[in-house]
């Protein structure tokens, strides 16, 4: 931000709604430095650059509010959070998804389990449609954001997004892409995608299963699995893609998470659907 456009929204603050020239009028009341035009120059410049909070009305009327900051950190004592831990969080924000604010997400101190991650995707790419500013901020040292980059969240994550401290210039996951037989990277479900992902799914569970269990449960949980995508496929936002992806620890817990932006959330201040399927084995 330059230094004559923080004045102006100083200005528009402190004394606002005004029109440019008494704007210019309060900043240089000689109006030989700053005129009138070069402060329409540089509100004009930056309503096309979509500066939240800068309005101007039929009269010529600028009007600067900043937008409100809320931060979003969570209390759970444990140092993993799930998607049951980010609802928690989120119930104290019910209008969340109808305000443009500035959102920060504190996740310092934190590691986030699959289905955590999958819904942290989907209502990020909410709050930028509602023309929030989003940010997640994590520790500089935090294994979270390793774990992050090898599951494909940052090439998924909205570009609007900021991340903080840093956003990883290699992605992990497309260097290492399909080559874990612990971990299905997050896969985006669009309406014209080919299935071909749940064959992988399956792939990876196989292994897992029992001769015995894959009788049993192989053909039902791939049944199964491909209803939830195409549940999420066919009633998802058009613009907004869901989530699949899956984790098996070494306990032999299999997570499979969906992340659904179902049609009406965002009218309806709900949070993303998260789908999780845990198998313990």
């Amino acid at each position: 931000m330059n230094n004559l456009l923080k004045k102006i929204l100083e200005v528009l603050e402190q004394n606002g709604p005004l029109k440019a020239k008494k704007i210019a009028l309060i900043l240089d009341p000689t109006r030989t430095e700053v005129t009138h035009k070069h402060v329409s120059s540089v509100l004009h410049q930056e309503l096309k650059l979509n500066l939240k909070g800068l309005h101007q009305d039929e009269q010529y009327v600028w009007e600067y509010k900043k937008p409100a900051i809320t931060t979003i950190s969570f209390d759970s004592t444990s140092n993993w959070l799930s998607a049951s831990n980010i609802e928690n969080s989120l119930r104290k924000y019910p209008n969340l998804l109808s305000l443009r604010n500035n959102v920060i997400f504190d996740f310092s101190n934190k590691s986030l389990f699959l289905d955590c991650i999958l819904k942290i995707l989907s209502l990020t790419s909410q709050l930028i449609k509602v023309g929030s500013t989003v940010t997640l901020k994590f520790d500089k040292d935090s294994d979270s954001i390793s774990y992050l980059s090898r599951c494909g969240f940052f090439d998924k994550i909205h570009k609007d997004v900021i991340v903080l401290p840093y956003l990883p210039e290699v992605s992990l996951a497309k260097i290492y892409n399909a080559n874990s037989e612990n971990l299905c990277e997050i896969i985006s479900i669009t309406k014209d995608d080919d299935d071909s992902y749940l064959l992988r799914l399956a792939e990876l569970i196989k292994a897992k299963l029992s001769d015995e269990d894959k009788k049993i449960l192989l053909s039902k949980l791939r049944t199964f699995i491909g209803e939830l995508v195409g549940n999420v496929r066919d009633h998802g936002l058009s613009d907004i893609d869901g989530f699949i992806a899956l984790q098996i620890y070494s306990s032999g817990k299999i997570i499979i998470a969906i992340s659904d932006s179902g049609a009406g959330l965002i009218n309806t201040d709900v949070v993303p659907l998260i789908r999780p399927l845990n198998l313990v084995l």
